[in-house]
């Protein structure tokens, strides 16, 4: 009797254990996330000099700097989309020129766990301006179109004629079904 007594509440004890885990899990990797990104910020901010043709110095581990004004948005863009990288931020496709350059320049990001910097990227309408920052070149774009795709439709990060912007990530929030797709054309 005594055993079968302490089998439940062991049993009760872990999955108590479990449910609060599983509840910080998101608050955690929001808490990477945030960390992460405030110390390129500081990085960056140390690094002081400005570069020529309105570039940014970038912290170690970014390769561009994306600011979308209409939804908040802020973060920087480390290379490559392994979750690794975009744990820390949104990641650039490697395969696709650096945003500023003759392209399709294309970047993932999170909706839901670390930090969920694409979160509003729904929010976006044509015309909406996004700006990125290498340590090239500041580019302006604006939003041409935003759609939903397949998950395994990559023809939206294929090299195109004109000079583009394409930001990627999965919809609808809390699911990977879809992936919501924001195309914007380079304007200077």
């Amino acid at each position: 009797m005594k055993s079968t007594r302490w089998i439940k509440v062991l049993a009760a004890t872990l999955m108590i254990v479990i449910g609060i885990g599983l509840l910080l899990v998101p608050t955690l990797t929001d808490l990477r996330y945030m960390l992460s990104q405030k110390a390129l910020e500081a990085e960056a901010a140390a690094s002081g000099s400005r570069a020529d043709a309105g570039g940014r110095p970038m912290p170690s581990g970014a390769v561009a700097l994306l600011a979308v004004p209409d939804i908040e948005l802020k973060a920087y863009v480390g290379e490559g989309t392994g979750q690794d990288v975009l744990a820390n931020g949104p990641g650039h496709y490697e395969e696709t020129p650096l945003p500023g350059e003759n392209g399709n320049s294309a970047i993932a990001g999170h909706r839901t766990m670390h930090g969920h910097p694409f979160r509003r990227l729904d929010e976006l309408d044509e015309g909406d301006r996004i700006v990125t920052y290498t340590t090239k070149r500041k580019a302006t774009y604006r939003v041409m179109e935003v759609k939903n795709v397949d998950p395994d439709d990559v023809s939206v990060i294929e090299p195109t004629e004109d000079d583009r912007l394409t930001l990627t990530t999965c919809t609808p929030v809390g699911s990977a079904r879809q992936r919501l797709v924001v195309v914007a054309r380079l304007v200077r």
